[in-house]
């Protein structure tokens, strides 16, 4: 909700378990939404979250995770006016809760690499080379188009939301 990005081009749905008072008002004050779900699994509740929302592009954020204040401007520039990309993941850094770097980057190459997904071989050359980049969910963002084709499945995972998304 501390994105510099206009509150107006982003929604932001909260999928959880159970009820807080505090923050379910914090979040609905600010014209956000809440889902209630109970116990199921973690691709059941995202598969509920991007079934619920209308944005042609979905950036994930885990509990553990947050984001920088200016995610959301950097997904417009690189995600959202570019047709071709559907799938984009970026470095993460170990910041504070005053958004000060206090760690390296991780989570993928620290360079940009385009994967053609048709392109079989491309694919095994980039992972054999950096591994599973779609680690580490709250750097994934992911064309709605896209993922809405595999929500069956993954409401069913149970660990590793994470790598679905990437290898979907």
């Amino acid at each position: 909700m501390n994105q510099t990005w206009d509150k107006g081009f982003y929604e932001l749905r909260v999928v959880k378990r159970f009820r807080n008072p505090e923050i379910d008002r914090l979040i609905e004050s600010h014209g956000r939404k809440v889902i209630i779900l109970g116990d199921a699994s973690i691709g059941h509740y995202l598969a509920v979250g991007i079934n619920e929302s209308d944005g042609e592009v979905v950036a994930l954020l885990d509990d553990d995770d947050a984001f920088v204040k200016r995610k959301l401007e950097y997904v417009y520039e690189h995600v959202y006016n570019r047709n071709d990309v559907v799938y984009f993941h970026h470095l993460a850094y170990v910041i504070d809760g005053q958004n000060r770097l206090l760690g390296k980057s991780f989570g993928g190459p620290n360079r940009t690499v385009v994967i053609n997904p048709r392109a079989r071989r491309e694919v095994r050359r980039v992972l054999r080379k950096y591994g599973l980049i779609g680690s580490l969910m709250s750097a994934a963002v992911i064309r709605r188009e896209l993922i809405t084709r595999y929500l069956k499945p993954l409401e069913t995972i149970i660990t590793g939301p994470d790598t679905f998304t990437f290898l979907a």
